[in-house]
């Protein structure tokens, strides 16, 4: 969960893609629209993966 804390934070994304929280996974985050989880799986979640890995 930190990894994937860490690749949100660090990754560079364009402006017109949606930032999910900075600390996606945690209580203060709240819920995730439609547009935050779409970015979570396609950008930042492969990325922290892929460093796991």
């Amino acid at each position: 969960l930190k990894r994937v804390q860490l690749a949100v934070k660090e990754v560079i994304i364009p402006s017109w893609i949606a930032r999910p929280p900075p600390m996606v996974g945690t209580a203060r985050a709240g819920t995730l629209k439609a547009d935050h989880w779409r970015a979570l799986f396609s950008i930042h979640l492969p990325l922290a993966l892929i460093s796991l890995w």
